[in-house]
């Protein structure tokens, strides 16, 4: 448990982190206060609402939710995520409290970002989140990983440590797409997971690369091209434009007749070797 009087976790402290990561083209921002850290609540929390998403985990005691004319228990290790907009308010005293650790985000749609790297993970996000009013999951085991990785979060907040800042953005990566998981699946697209490929260009690169790596074996022009699945021609052109590597009297590489590639100083650099050693 994390005591809230420890200065890295003050309300004020909290309050002024700007924690802001990207899924994709959408941009999620975190905002925290004094109540990410474990505490126990004793009084009654009057109806009110937020204009972000916010979550609650219960670790521990009871209480009562309270939502309009509905009521719900609170119970350890359930998790309580409300909309934007939602009037919520809870009921405890000294002889039914809770401690409770909660959170809020947002989430903003970027077109273009990221738009090289396309995947679902951004739509399938959105989606799943959209239009939520209130959502209530009993999955005492599945919800154990969304309080594992709050308390991560604290611990890297706490330490301050080098790379602080990209773990704790990280980790409430993590946090969300475990969140999005545990929401109802009819409120997720159908769709599989779809990982960027790389383009052809890169690709080529990559063999182009390897390619140069070896090159004090017997390696032809033709050999490369066939890797590319070009002609030596377009494979020239292609190592004029990426690699400024032209074929003739003063640089010469390879031939169609089966010479080996005779690596220059540009060749060797692009493959990290010292141009002494050739």
């Amino acid at each position: 448990m994390y005591m809230a009087d420890n200065p890295s976790l003050h309300k004020s402290f909290l309050e002024q982190l700007n924690i802001r990561f990207f899924v994709d083209s959408l941009q999620i921002d975190v905002f925290l206060d004094g109540t990410f850290v474990p505490g126990r609540v004793e009084e009654p929390l009057s109806s009110h609402n937020h204009s972000t998403y916010e979550l609650h985990t219960i670790l521990d005691g009871t209480g009562v939710l309270v939502m309009g004319n509905a009521e719900y228990e609170l119970k350890p290790g359930t998790l309580h995520l409300f909309g934007p907009n939602v009037f919520h308010a809870f009921q405890a005293s000294a002889r039914q409290s809770f401690v409770r650790t909660t959170m809020r985000f947002s989430y903003l749609e970027t077109p273009g970002r990221h738009a090289s790297l396309p995947s679902k993970d951004a739509e399938r996000i959105a989606a799943a989140l959209s239009g939520i009013t209130y959502f209530r999951s009993d999955h005492v085991e599945r919800n154990r990983k969304i309080v594992s990785l709050m308390d991560e979060i604290r611990s890297e907040i706490q330490a301050q440590s080098a790379g602080a800042c990209t773990i704790v953005r990280s980790l409430f990566s993590l946090l969300i797409v475990h969140l999005v998981r545990l929401l109802p699946m009819d409120r997720q697209p159908e769709y599989p997971a779809l990982f960027p490929e790389r383009v052809l260009d890169e690709m080529r690169c990559r063999v182009i690369d390897q390619y140069f790596r070896h090159y004090n074996e017997n390696l032809t022009i033709d050999e490369l091209a066939e890797r590319l699945s070009l002609s030596p021609k377009q494979t020239g052109r292609v190592l004029k434009q990426h690699y400024n590597v032209v074929q003739g009297k003063a640089a010469p590489y390879a031939h169609r007749s089966g010479q080996r590639i005779a690596a220059n100083e540009r060749i060797a650099d692009r493959a990290h070797f010292e141009a002494g050693r050739l």
